[in-house]
């Protein structure tokens, strides 16, 4: 994808991409809280209102409504929240971002060219890509709500196959873009001390 720059603005954008259930939410918070004390301004956002489910991005048999909805969520974000904190220079953590919501979208059944055209309006991040096992996944989703957004007969199944397929794209994404893969599979505090060393390059080595 073909993300706007923004050549003019004082802050720095950073984004942690992933599967739902894959701890973005949790280790935003940790690294928020981590940056402010070590003197960062940080605005934390999450760019839609919620975390990215599977069904509001199409999977009812609307894909492309479904990626305009989540594009209209981004697009609001930047507009009134993520672009204003940057131009104030301070450092934005969104997530998910754009590369997560396009692959929410395309694995609903968006064409990959619609996706791209949709969302290419979005300014460019340092991102990190928080991987995990589908296994693990369907478990941290089961801790947390108690249920999947689908239940039913073959429920855990199809969550497996839609993380399965999610994560293929974003794998595709990580790869052609260069993210910091982190292993979110790993004990929370783990994963956090890589993040951690991920922010302090960006911002204090450049």
């Amino acid at each position: 994808m073909r993300l706007a720059t923004e050549e003019s603005v004082s802050g720095r954008l950073l984004a942690l991409e992933g599967c739902p259930g894959a701890g973005g939410a949790a280790q935003a918070a940790m690294l928020r809280d981590w940056l402010e004390v070590q003197g960062w301004p940080v605005l934390e956002t999450v760019p839609t209102g919620e975390e990215p489910g599977w069904a509001a991005a199409g999977e009812d048999g609307y894909p492309l409504a479904g990626s305009l909805w989540r594009a209209a969520g981004l697009a609001e974000a930047v507009e009134h929240r993520i672009r204003p904190a940057l131009e104030a220079g301070f450092v934005v953590l969104v997530h998910p971002y754009v590369h997560t919501l396009a692959a929410v979208c395309r694995t609903a059944g968006a064409r990959r060219s619609w996706v791209e055209r949709v969302f290419r309006f979005a300014p460019a991040a340092h991102t990190a890509y928080l991987r995990t096992a589908p296994a693990e996944g369907l478990r941290r989703v089961l801790a947390r709500d108690g249920k999947l957004d689908r239940p039913g007969p073959g429920g855990a199944a199809q969550f497996l196959h839609r993380w399965e397929r999610l994560q293929r794209v974003l794998d595709e994404a990580a790869g052609k873009h260069g993210f910091r893969t982190v292993d979110a599979g790993e004990p929370g505090q783990v994963v956090q001390e890589q993040l951690r060393r991920w922010a302090e390059e960006l911002l204090v080595k450049g």
